[in-house]
């Protein structure tokens, strides 16, 4: 007589089914360890994958993570702009504008924000529409927010760094207004004209920080950098001082925001000139008809 062949035993998408299966038995024998991983390998997938996830599901996912970002940035944003002596910022007197009394505050928040971020990028990557570009960033942010603990004396850059996470509220509030335009409470009381002016108030203050603060603010600093460490090596006759490994963090992220930079307008500028070469022409054509309309007629 054949020996009796082993059940394949259902196939478990839920890692937590999965996982229960592992002290199961079937009739047949013990459920291998090697199915139980490779389903649990397929739920991990299902239910953290965008292109496998319900549509349903990751918008909820996405739409939980910017509400916790909205609410998470306020503090960090309002102590960076508590950073600063803003009437000297506006006289141009940068040597002495910066404010410390709010250092560990700010210091603390953030780390706090960049921790909790991290790991919920890390655990639900479809929050994100590009996750490992986010954890990337999330651990260099990381590593540079160590900068003003070991070189105190440029604590100062600090808050001007973090001048990029107002850009990044109004980026995530821009597009929360749009998702949610003609849907909530909030839109349902104003009439049209008003819910116009709230998303034009909020797109405006979304693409004049960007601009200020990633094209602007970022490469400034890094002009200062590069800078101060040219003068470090003219008083010292040394080329190499331990707060120069700042400098290729700082160009990652400027780089990161001309790459930024890109995508966003790119389409934007394509568009536009699509428009205008499509008038134009539709001008020429326009006028060549009547041209040759009135040349008939004679």
């Amino acid at each position: 007589m054949a020996p009796r062949q082993r059940s394949p035993g259902p196939v478990v998408e839920d890692p937590a089914e999965a996982a229960a299966l592992l002290s199961t038995r079937t009739k047949d024998g013990v459920i291998s360890s090697s199915r139980v991983s490779a389903a649990a390998r397929r739920g991990k997938k299902k239910y953290n994958s965008t292109e496998d996830a319900d549509p349903a599901t990751v918008a909820l996912a996405r739409e939980r993570h910017d509400v916790f970002n909205l609410v998470a940035l306020i503090p960090i944003i309002s102590l960076t702009i508590l950073s600063w002596d803003w009437g000297k910022v506006i006289r141009g007197e940068f040597e002495t504008c910066y404010i410390e009394d709010y250092f560990e505050e700010c210091w603390i928040t953030t780390l706090i924000y960049f921790v909790v971020d991290l790991v919920w990028v890390a655990r639900i990557p479809m929050c994100v529409k590009s996750p490992y570009t986010i954890i990337f960033h999330h651990f260099v942010a990381l590593t540079y927010l160590l900068a003003p603990i070991m070189f105190p004396d440029y604590r100062w850059f600090m808050p001007a760094v973090l001048l990029v996470e107002i850009n990044t509220w109004f980026l995530i509030a821009r597009r929360v207004v749009y998702k949610q335009r003609g849907t909530t409470p909030l839109f349902e009381s104003l009439d049209v004209a008003s819910q116009e002016l709230l998303i034009q108030a909020v797109s405006g203050c979304f693409y004049t920080t960007w601009i200020v603060v990633r094209c602007m603010v970022y490469p400034g600093i890094l002009g200062m950098f590069l800078h101060m460490a040219y003068e470090a090596i003219q008083e010292t006759g040394i080329y190499f001082h331990y707060p120069m490994i700042y400098i290729p963090i700082h160009t990652f992220f400027v780089l990161l925001n001309l790459k930024w930079t890109y995508d966003l307008f790119q389409p934007i500028v394509v568009r536009k000139w699509k428009n205008y070469t499509t008038t134009s022409t539709s001008s020429a054509t326009t006028t060549t008809s009547r041209t040759s309309s009135v040349s008939g007629g004679l």
